[in-house]
C-alpha cells in the first residue's frame, strides 16, 4: 500500500487538529475529509483554503446531538479512492458501518478505527463497564487496525484485539508553535501574593466551571487578591455567570471564547495555575505548553471522566492531582502549593519543561500514524 494513499475521515476539523494534519500532509500526503458544515461554533473555521481539507455534505440531523452525522462515505470514497482510510470511530456516526460494510461485501479500503480506545463518557472496568462498552467492542473488532490515544486506550483494547492491531498516537498540540507565541506575546508580571489562575474550554457539564467558581471563592478567601480567568463559552454560559455573579469584573474575568494562540498567550503568560474541575483534554497539554503547571482532579466512581491527557498531571513534576473530589480538597490543595512555593509556574519550571520535551511534541504524534501505515504497508 502505498504510503500516500490514506484518507483521515473526521466529522469537523477544530483548529487544534489542523497542526497534526497539515503535517501529515507535507510528510506522507494524506488529505482529510469532514463535513462541510459542522454542527458546533467551536469548528467556525472549516480551514477550506488548505489543500489537505476535503469537504463532503455531512448531515447532522440532531443540533443537540452533534456527535450523531450521516457521511457521504461512497462519494468520499470514489472521489479521494483511499487504499485505508482511519477514521474518527463513533458509533453516532454512520461511517463506522458503511466502512466496514464495504470492506467486507465489495473489497473496500482498509479501516484503522481512530480514538480513545474506549467511549470516556462511560466506565470502562468492572462487570458494568464492560457491558457499556460491548458495542464498541463488537464492531471495532471488524476493523484492521486501531489507533488510540494513550497507553491506557492501548492496554484497554489490547484485552479483546491482538495487540499488534492497536497504535498510539499520544494525543497533544504543535508545542513549538506554542512556545514561540509564549515567548513573543509578553505578559505582566505576576505577584506572588496574588495567585493568578486560569482554565479553559467548552462550558459544558462535564467541565464542572461551577464548582470552579465555588473553588475559587475558597481561594480568594485566604487570597484575597487572587484572580480567576475563564476562557471560553457553551451551553453553561448562564450557570458560570450566576456562580460568579458578584466576582465578574473583579476577580473572575469571562473574556469568551479564544482560539487564536496571540491572544491566547498573554493570558497564559500572566499566570501561574491552570485549574480545572471537570474532565480534562487537551487544555493540559495547552497548559504545559507555556510552562503552566496544572491541577486537577484525579479519576474517581464520582468523576471526573477524564480524556487520557490527565495522565500528563504528574504531582511535582507538571502540577497536582488532587485525590479528594470535593470543593474543600481542590480549594485546599491550591492553597497549600502556594503556602509551599511563591510561583508554582517558576517552581515547576525545569520539570515541566524536560516533561514536555520528553512527551508532548508532535512528532510523537505523528509516528504513531507512520506506524500504523507500516503496518498496513507490510500486510499490502
Amino acid at each position: 500500500m502505498p504510503l500516500s494513499e490514506v484518507v483521515i475521515l473526521q466529522r469537523a476539523v477544530p483548529h487544534y487538529r489542523l497542526p497534526i494534519f497539515k503535517a501529515l500532509y507535507e510528510k506522507f500526503g494524506w488529505v482529510v475529509a469532514c463535513g462541510a458544515t459542522p454542527p458546533d461554533s467551536q469548528y467556525m473555521d472549516l480551514h477550506t483554503n488548505q489543500p489537505f481539507i476535503n469537504t463532503f455534505d455531512f448531515t447532522f440531523p440532531n443540533q443537540r446531538k452533534p456527535y450523531y452525522a450521516r457521511v457521504p462515505v461512497y462519494d468520499i470514497l470514489a472521489q479521494l479512492k483511499p487504499a485505508a482510510i482511519i477514521a474518527e470511530f463513533s458509533m453516532q456516526m454512520d461511517s463506522t458501518y458503511k466502512l466496514i460494510a464495504r470492506r467486507y461485501l465489495k473489497g473496500g479500503p482498509r479501516v484503522i478505527f481512530w480514538s480513545h480506545g474506549y467511549n470516556v463518557e462511560k466506565k470502562a472496568s468492572g462487570f458494568q463497564g464492560k457491558v457499556s462498552q460491548l458495542p464498541r467492542l463488537v464492531v471495532g473488532r471488524f476493523a484492521d487496525a486501531h489507533l488510540v490515544y494513550s497507553e491506557e486506550g492501548k492496554q484497554h483494547l489490547s484485552q479483546y484485539y491482538p495487540a499488534g492491531r492497536i497504535f498510539v498516537a499520544p494525543n497533544t498540540l504543535d508545542i513549538e508553535a506554542i512556545r514561540k507565541y509564549k515567548q513573543s506575546v509578553k505578559g505582566k508580571g505576576i505577584e506572588p501574593a496574588a495567585p493568578a489562575l486560569i482554565s479553559l474550554g467548552r462550558f459544558t457539564a462535564d467541565k464542572n466551571f461551577p464548582m470552579l467558581i465555588a473553588v475559587f471563592r475558597k481561594v480568594l478567601a485566604a487570597h484575597p487578591n487572587a484572580q480567576l480567568t475563564l476562557i471560553g463559552s457553551g451551553p453553561e454560559e448562564a450557570r458560570v455567570r450566576e456562580s460568579a455573579s458578584d466576582l465578574i469584573g473583579k476577580s473572575v474575568f469571562l473574556p469568551g471564547p479564544i482560539y487564536e494562540e496571540a491572544r491566547l498567550a498573554p493570558y497564559f503568560n500572566q499566570t501561574n495555575l491552570a485549574v480545572f474541575t471537570g474532565a480534562v483534554g487537551l487544555s493540559v497539554n495547552h497548559a504545559l505548553a507555556y510552562g503552566v503547571p496544572v491541577v486537577a482532579f484525579e479519576r474517581s466512581p464520582k468523576g471526573p471522566r477524564h480524556h487520557p491527557e490527565i495522565e500528563y498531571v504528574v504531582d511535582d513534576i507538571t502540577g497536582v492531582r488532587v485525590r479528594d473530589y470535593s470543593v474543600e480538597g481542590m480549594a485546599s490543595a491550591i492553597n497549600q502549593l502556594f503556602a509551599s512555593v511563591e510561583n508554582p509556574n517558576i517552581a515547576l519550571r525545569a520539570s515541566i519543561e524536560d516533561f514536555v520535551a520528553r512527551h508532548l511534541q508532535l512528532d510523537r504524534m505523528i509516528e504513531g500514524f507512520r506506524q500504523v501505515a507500516a503496518m498496513m504497508g507490510k500486510s499490502s
